[in-house]
């Protein structure tokens, strides 16, 4: 498994995560409205009509909320702009603003943990920038939610040092999460498998 900021919040939890590659309809979607939110930042509503009116609704929400921090500053979009290296990890932020020292991130579903794939963009942003503070904001546009991480370079490295060494620890151990349906390995998790033998 290539280890990803995405995956560092599930790997928090249960350091024996491994993301399902079949992803669902769910992924796809997100997938799908971060193309339109880095679009529609910059005012492209070209690919519009194959979009439905509540999604749209959706992703506007989000950039009302991103144009707002803004202001008149710089707010960056472009995938190999946004691009992040720290601690052997690669990742891809959905917006940075350059002049602010911020990045924001688009999600879509309901209210979840993101605090360590965040910390790994503030550290590779801070690593780009040579900055000793990060923002990150988490825009919920399904929920209209705003949530927001600052993290200094060394919080950010040992938040995700951390979960790093617990994936790569020999002696882990499979924990039972909410993140279980989303694991390639649920069918056959020994820990699983056990809760539903105690269950019987």
């Amino acid at each position: 498994m290539t280890l990803r900021p995405s995956n560092l919040p599930k790997l928090a939890i249960c350091a024996c995560f491994e993301p399902n590659p079949d992803a669902g309809s769910a992924a796809a979607r997100g997938t799908m409205l971060d193309g339109v939110f880095r679009r529609r930042v910059h005012g492209d509503k070209s690919d519009d009509t194959a979009v439905a009116k509540d999604e749209l609704d959706a992703v506007d929400w989000a950039i009302n909320q991103i144009a707002a921090i803004a202001g008149t500053t710089e707010i960056v979009t472009a995938e190999a702009r946004c691009k992040i290296e720290c601690l052997g990890l690669t990742g891809t932020a959905d917006a940075w603003l350059p002049e602010l020292g911020m990045s924001a991130d688009l999600k879509t579903g309901q209210l979840r943990n993101y605090r360590e794939q965040m910390a790994a963009y503030a550290l590779g942003f801070m690593e780009a920038t040579f900055c000793s503070e990060w923002t990150a904001h988490l825009l919920f546009c399904d929920q209209r939610q705003f949530v927001t991480y600052r993290f200094n370079y060394e919080e950010a490295k040992a938040v995700v040092s951390e979960v790093i060494a617990q994936f790569h620890d020999p002696a882990k151990q499979p924990v039972p999460c909410d993140y279980c349906s989303w694991c390639a390995k649920a069918e056959t998790c020994p820990a699983r498998l056990e809760l539903a033998a105690a269950g019987r």
